[in-house]
């Protein structure tokens, strides 16, 4: 996603300056686009953890914010 982005903002920087030359304009000069290296999902690699936030705390927390507020 992130090199999409890129690679069109510096396409349309590219097409300025194609536009401001032709006109006659000064040109600015463009830095190549930066690359990205690929995406790699590592949850899978992740072993499970036993978070504490589990639906029992949660719930026990609710039901005391409802109690303090009345």
């Amino acid at each position: 996603m992130c090199q999409y982005a890129v690679d069109n903002e510096y396409e349309g920087r590219k097409d300025i300056n194609e536009v401001m030359k032709q006109i006659g304009l000064p040109t600015r000069d463009i830095a190549p686009p930066l690359v990205f290296p690929p995406y790699q999902d590592s949850s899978e690699d992740e072993p499970v953890r036993d978070l504490p936030h589990d639906h029992d705390t949660l719930g026990e927390r609710m039901s005391a914010i409802r109690r303090e507020r009345g």
